[in-house]
């Protein structure tokens, strides 16, 4: 049976490196957020939520769909909430699809330096990230609930 990974972290805690490799690893294909909306360009303003909700919406759908034809999947979306991960659970598990959840863990000093990196690399050309300032980093930090429960703890430390 395939099997449907949501990959759950902070921002910048690595998710997107642990996902490929999780990917990689197990065969499956890796659904990502960030690649889609950024075809829309860095600064969605207004719109970046709607968008955003309207991607996640998209590739669960096209998740189900994968998992149907026995594609296992990875969800690299940072299901920063208690209630995204148990809407995404309930999704595939109503499917009679497994589900798993992977948290990447980061200590507060490996976090603040990933961003530093990140946010040094960016040129704001053509890159496939987004730009964190010090605001966006602190707000993000309060959305973030760890989970409690998980299937598979990746400590980046």
């Amino acid at each position: 049976m395939s099997t449907a990974v949501l990959v759950c972290g902070k921002i910048c805690a690595g998710k997107t490196i642990y996902a490929k490799s999780l990917a990689l690893q197990c065969n499956a294909v890796l659904l990502s957020c960030d690649e889609i909306t950024l075809l829309f360009g860095q600064h969605l303003g207004e719109r970046h939520d709607e968008i955003v909700e309207k991607t996640q919406k998209y590739l669960l759908e096209k998740a189900a769909e994968l998992l149907a034809k026995s594609v296992n999947i990875i969800l690299d979306w940072g299901f920063w909430t208690q209630v995204e991960r148990n809407e995404a659970t309930a999704f595939f598990t109503a499917r009679g699809f497994e589900c798993e959840l992977h948290y990447v863990k980061v200590s507060d000093a490996v976090w603040c330096e990933n961003l530093r990196r990140r946010n040094a690399a960016f040129t704001g050309a053509d890159d496939d990230f987004y730009y964190i300032d010090e605001k966006t980093a602190a707000n993000f930090g309060k959305i973030f609930e760890p989970p409690i429960d998980y299937d598979v703890l990746y400590e980046r430390d």
